[in-house]
């Protein structure tokens, strides 16, 4: 057995006073590697960015995303319009008030406590002002019913 082993990951390796047995040597070096590879796939790492962009409702579907062991969730609402801009007469200007942003959420979940599909919803921004109106209000978007923004 090599009785030599790296600082960091202890991957064994043979060291001078041992006596050469390559087979062993190569053995031993590809189970540290392999240990720690399983190691590696415990953890968590980043593996794709999926974005539901159209107005609508989707599917996310579970299945589609068979490596993946959690999931960052973000919802944003869509916001409100602005309001419209008040007559006036000859020689005069006028402008409306700018819309508001939509509610954010965000959340990690396990891939394993999500259903087969979820449904996604993307929804569409407030209806603009009449003139001299308010602006329509906006819309949550939604992941299930675990994510609202």
């Amino acid at each position: 057995m090599p009785s030599g082993a790296t600082s960091k990951y202890g991957f064994p390796y043979l060291a001078s006073t041992d006596e050469p047995d390559l087979p062993l040597a190569t053995r031993s070096l590809a189970e540290g590697v392999e240990a720690e590879v399983e190691r590696m796939d415990a953890g968590y790492r980043y593996l794709e960015t999926l974005r539901f962009t159209s107005t609508g409702t989707h599917a996310f579907i579970k299945a589609d995303h068979p490596l993946a062991r959690a999931a960052r969730i973000e919802c944003q609402g869509s916001g409100g319009a602005g309001g419209g801009s008040p007559t006036t007469a000859a020689s005069q200007t006028s402008a409306g008030s700018g819309g508001a942003g939509g509610d954010y959420a965000s959340l990690w979940v396990l891939m394993s406590s999500l259903a087969a599909s979820v449904t996604v919803t993307v929804p569409g921004g407030g209806a603009p002002g009449s003139v001299g109106g308010t602006g329509g209000n906006g819309a949550a978007a939604s992941f299930g019913a675990l994510c609202i923004g």
